[in-house]
């Protein structure tokens, strides 16, 4: 095959990606190949930012598969959702409300990163929130509730800079959920679902403007790490037995400490044998 010939072929090829389908004189394929690439890039970079990390990096590593497999893996949760904002949004115009909201949201889903969060889904002026997925720290609930708790702080900041009447209520819960695709034939979405998930989304509307709300799971693992008060037990949907509950009051350990896990600097426990294995291998 000719070199003129492969070009045209690869050209048509990119042009049923691109949408395009403009007619390329024979001199001028080769620069309309590598326009057509860049373009390509930007629509690749541009889907991107519309699925979570892990979706792409599986997809990656399968382009082929028709479905991306469930796996179950022990996650905390947040639900996050801003109070008082449904009312105000009624006397803004559309752009004012996508720009308060895009603000609100950029703040978020910066103090969820440093803490080690993924961001699995926007739902209007909320947000759905992983820590231990794709990634997994041993301390991924004392994570979320440091997130949470900053989080908190910066919404105090966020209303009083947009002079805005505005709060967030959060509720986190902890354990085993399954991530899988979920959907039809012709829109798939790749999430997390399982009891705990819904749990979570329950203790977000128990709690109040400025608050965080956790459940049983995340305090057995963040007891004496975080302040904490016992409210009285709840019944939430789909649970046939009140759900023990607590309110995040604060930090506990210094704010060095704090910033230490935002750094990913946090020492590593349980892993003393792999260390001497590699202070071995070194030596």
């Amino acid at each position: 095959m000719e070199q003129r010939e492969l070009l045209q072929k690869i050209l048509e090829r990119l042009n049923e990606i691109t949408g395009k389908n403009d007619r390329v004189p024979g001199d001028a394929l080769e620069p309309a190949v590598f326009q057509r690439l860049d373009q390509v890039e930007k629509i690749v970079a541009s889907i991107q930012r519309y699925l979570p990390k892990r979706v792409i990096d599986k997809i990656l590593l399968n382009p082929d598969g028709v479905k991306v497999e469930g796996e179950r893996r022990p996650v905390t949760v947040l639900f996050g959702d801003l109070s008082g904002f449904t009312a105000m949004s009624e006397t803004m115009d559309p752009e004012q409300v996508v720009e308060v909201v895009n603000d609100y949201f950029d703040r978020m889903v910066e103090i969820a990163s440093r803490y080690g969060g993924h961001i699995d889904k926007f739902m209007g002026d909320a947000l759905m929130v992983l820590f231990g997925a794709p990634v997994v720290h041993e301390d991924d609930p004392l994570r979320a509730c440091l997130a949470a708790i900053e989080m908190l702080e910066a919404m105090d900041r966020f209303s009083q800079e947009r002079k805005m009447t505005l709060a967030m209520s959060i509720g986190l819960n902890s354990g085993e959920v399954v991530a899988l695709n979920v959907g039809s034939r012709e829109r798939m979405e790749y999430t997390v679902i399982g009891d705990n998930v819904n749990l979570a989304a329950r203790l977000e509307k128990v709690a109040n403007a400025r608050e965080c709300v956790i459940g049983e799971n995340t305090y057995k693992r963040v007891k004496g790490k975080i302040r904490l008060k016992k409210l009285k037990p709840v019944m939430v949907k789909g649970k046939s037995k009140p759900q023990n509950v607590y309110l995040i009051l604060g930090r506990v350990e210094a704010e060095e400490k704090a910033g230490a896990l935002r750094s990913g600097s946090i020492k590593m426990v349980g892993r003393q044998a792999e260390m001497d294995g590699i202070r071995l291998a070194v030596q």
